[in-house]
């Protein structure tokens, strides 16, 4: 029996290592090339990710409203994308905050309408009616912000000066150092379990993880790509990496759970989908963005 499962462990363990050498040199490459090729890949991401999101979400009862959610996405990604000097006209609409309210109103009175006029519950009952739209509009909503909004930060990221190219690189290789090591201390000397959303993590490996995320970061900004960061604002985004990457991670832990899935998807073989590899990158893309638009640049 024992060796049935440590065959099947190490089975899984050779997937997941093959998987994460693949995707971490292709998305790796993407960043280093940046702009349209990045610009879509992230797109990418966005769409298999609600999709992912939305089917989680309709298998707890919560249906939504998914071609909506996806279609308000993408137009997020280019806004964010055409917020570029290099993109004229259109750069400087989106600076002046022209574009945005006028596709955010376009977008939820068409959603609004949409829920009204395709409502499958036609019945008496008002609240039932009520309930129907509300529920598929709040999930719908909460997916493009969730997803939608939060992990096209990584568009924003991107498009900074000078370092841009750099912060992204920081920003991945601080998460999976934050991963790795803490997956690895929960297996040698996890104890406490940290929650019953995720049982198999540990308040020990979430120290670990926490701790790495920090020497990580100092490491990257001052000694290998010397970003304006400096000593202490590389050691406070650590900080602030191995805080909300860890609870992007157990958000998204109790979606899956909520849906009884062990895993968002089936897309990277040994991982699971794109939620369960940037569940974490979710969280803290836009928190690096504003920290660093705010305290650096």
């Amino acid at each position: 029996m024992k060796k049935e499962i440590l065959e099947v462990e190490l089975n899984n363990f050779i997937k997941r290592t093959v998987t994460s050498l693949i995707f971490g040199v292709i998305l790796i490459f993407i960043i280093y090339l940046g702009f349209i090729p990045y610009f879509l890949f992230i797109i990418l991401l966005i769409i298999l990710g609600l999709n992912e999101f939305y089917n989680l979400s309709k298998k707890i009862g919560f249906y939504n409203y998914k071609f909506f959610g996806i279609s308000f996405s993408i137009m997020i990604s280019v806004l964010f994308f055409i917020n570029n000097s290099e993109f004229g006209f259109f750069y400087n609409l989106s600076k002046n905050l022209i574009i945005f309210p006028t596709i955010l109103t376009i977008f939820l009175i068409s959603l609004f309408s949409f829920s009204i006029l395709f409502a499958k519950k036609h019945t008496d009952d008002g609240l039932i009616f009520f309930k129907e739209i509300y529920i598929k509009i709040s999930t719908t909503l909460l997916g493009i912000f969730y997803v939608g909004f939060l992990l096209n930060h990584l568009i924003l990221i991107r498009q900074m000066p000078v370092f841009g190219k750099n912060f992204v690189f920081s920003l991945f290789f601080c998460v999976w150092a934050m991963d790795i090591f803490a997956y690895l201390f929960g297996i040698k000397f996890g104890r406490h379990k940290i929650s019953k959303i995720s049982p198999k993590k540990s308040v020990e490996g979430a120290i670990a993880g926490f701790i790495f995320a920090i020497l990580t970061s100092f490491i990257l900004h001052n000694y290998i790509f010397h970003t304006n960061f400096g000593i202490k604002n590389s050691i406070i985004i650590g900080i602030l990496i191995g805080i909300f990457g860890q609870i992007g991670d157990l958000f998204e832990s109790m979606i899956k759970r909520s849906a009884n899935e062990k895993d968002s998807g089936k897309i990277l073989p040994g991982h699971g989908g794109i939620l369960d590899r940037f569940d974490s990158i979710i969280f803290v893309a836009p928190i690096f963005y504003y920290f660093t638009l705010i305290f650096i640049n």
